[in-house]
């Protein structure tokens, strides 16, 4: 793991730190220990994010000096002169088709090519993993879910078995035992391929060297993308489209009538039950949108005290 990878995750726990307390306060007056606490994680964000500009100006300031050690060599480069992925791809979001001859060389070795005649780039690895990562924090969906990468997104055919109505049986002495095969299935589990769209960036930005422009644009990528792929992994039909858990999960309960906007406390609890219990015993847990959880949260008990901590 590179220096940037690993100021990037810690400043993502650090914010995930902060606010998870800024939640658990809500409107509460905050002592002084824990506003030195929330302080102290707000310089080191700080911090870690001027580390990070600090790290990319160097980059650039490599970058530059790898191509003037270049020049000066007629284009002759040593073993151990070389240029990284990640500061060609922040050169060539810069710059774009405006560089040398000797640039677009160094760039198009380090970010690789696709078909020669084509003469195109590919997404380095280091790069995609950035995405991947992003894109783990971003949506709820695929935080949980387990991801399973195959060499050439081929079709997968899903084993299924569903043994939570069998049960066992007393046998008499002398007796035999019933047959009852555990049966299976397969689900045909297809690939879909998801763009991000094309991305436009004003040319101030990109060329200012204090942006990390290639954090920038790895962020926004994995938004567009963590945003449409967890509302279908949620929602999705199945018919162009994957099959989100909401169309392929039965009903567990019914919501009484009239509770469109608010629900009450004893369907919670039913719904909670009507999960089977093998299955809430291996960390079963809710899945909502953030409004849902903002109507859960204002539950209170006939004192007017809010319940959530009880659910």
């Amino acid at each position: 793991m590179d220096n940037l990878t690993a100021l990037r995750e810690k400043i993502a726990d650090l914010a995930k730190t902060a606010n998870h307390q800024l939640a658990e306060k809500g409107s509460a007056t905050w002592t002084k220990d824990e506003q030195t606490a929330f302080d102290n994680i707000a310089d080191q964000i700080e911090g870690a994010q001027a580390q990070i500009k600090s790290i990319e100006r160097m980059r650039n300031l490599d970058a530059e000096k790898f191509f003037e050690n270049a020049a000066h060599q007629g284009g002759k480069k040593g073993a151990d002169d070389t240029i990284d992925a990640v500061t060609a791809v922040a050169l060539y979001l810069r710059h774009g088709n405006n560089v040398t001859a000797e640039q677009a060389v160094a760039i198009r070795n380090a970010m690789s090519t696709t078909t020669p005649a084509e003469g195109g780039y590919t997404v380095p690895a280091e790069i995609a993993s950035m995405v991947v990562d992003s894109l783990k924090a971003f949506g709820g969906m695929r935080e949980v879910a387990q991801v399973i990468t195959t060499a050439g997104g081929n079709a997968l055919n899903w084993p299924t078995s569903d043994g939570t109505s069998e049960v066992g049986e007393i046998v008499a002495e002398n007796a035999a035992a019933t047959g009852a095969d555990i049966t299976f299935g397969t689900v045909a589990v297809n690939p879909y391929k998801y763009s991000s769209k094309k991305i436009a960036l004003p040319v101030e930005l990109i060329q200012d060297s204090a942006i990390d422009v290639v954090q920038f644009v790895v962020n926004r990528l994995a938004q567009r993308l963590g945003r449409i792929t967890n509302q279908h992994y949620t929602t999705g039909t199945g018919s162009s489209q994957p099959f989100g858990v909401m169309a392929r999960a039965a009903t567990g309960k019914t919501g009484t009538t009239g509770q469109t906007l608010t629900v009450i406390y004893d369907d919670l609890i039913d719904l909670i039950h009507s999960v089977n219990s093998a299955y809430r015993s291996r960390g079963a847990r809710f899945m909502l949108r953030d409004t849902s959880v903002a109507v859960i949260r204002k539950l209170k008990d006939t004192s007017g005290r809010p319940i959530w901590k009880t659910l």
